[in-house]
């Protein structure tokens, strides 16, 4: 190991000017029984710069958590928005699905055409969606450093998001519309 003194104006001034700074590089094997060695001098004080350089990554890494769980709390927030927004419409679109069973369309006909209507919305929103995202990132990258942009523009996941929007989409009018397009079309137009 190697032991220097700190060089003169290194030292701020608000340490004592009596006091002396001294510098270890010490080979990791040997750092405990050093700690202990400086801890039995008086008014000495040892710090290990290794700890305080593992402290500071487990605390970075730790905020870079954050806006992973934002994201994945958006994402949730979002499938929710998405089928209570398909259940709704298809609650409010009770009397035209009993007048199109009422004109003789089959139940598993109507229950097809409010799939593909909603699974179109949920496409175009999903596109929509990823669209604003994409221009976002873009927009961060022409800002700042442009060579990570081609590193963070990955269309693969973008995709799986648009397709993710029509299966929520779909689910949700399949869960929502499967009661009312099994409904007699006489007990959905009695109470209109």
């Amino acid at each position: 190991s190697t032991a220097f003194q700190a060089p003169l104006g290194s030292v701020p001034d608000s340490i004592r000017p009596d006091t002396i700074v001294t510098i270890a590089d010490i080979d990791e094997e040997y750092v405990d029984v050093a700690l202990i060695e400086f801890g039995q001098i008086s008014n000495a004080f040892a710090l290990e710069i290794g700890f305080l350089v593992q402290l500071l990554e487990n605390l970075i890494n730790q905020l870079i958590a954050i806006p992973a769980l934002v994201a994945v709390l958006s994402l949730v927030a979002g499938i929710a928005i998405i089928a209570n927004t398909v259940a709704l419409d298809t609650q409010e679109r009770r009397r035209q699905i009993g007048v199109m069973k009422a004109v003789g369309l089959k139940g598993w006909r109507v229950l097809l055409q409010l799939m593909f209507e909603n699974g179109f919305i949920g496409f175009v929103s999903g596109l929509l969606g990823v669209s604003i995202g994409l221009t976002a990132t873009i927009l961060v990258g022409v800002l700042g450093d442009a060579e990570q942009l081609d590193q963070t523009l990955n269309l693969v996941p973008a995709g799986r998001l648009v397709l993710m929007a029509v299966l929520v989409s779909l689910g949700a009018t399949l869960l929502s519309a499967w009661s009312a397009a099994r409904e007699s079309p006489m007990d959905v137009l009695r109470y209109e």
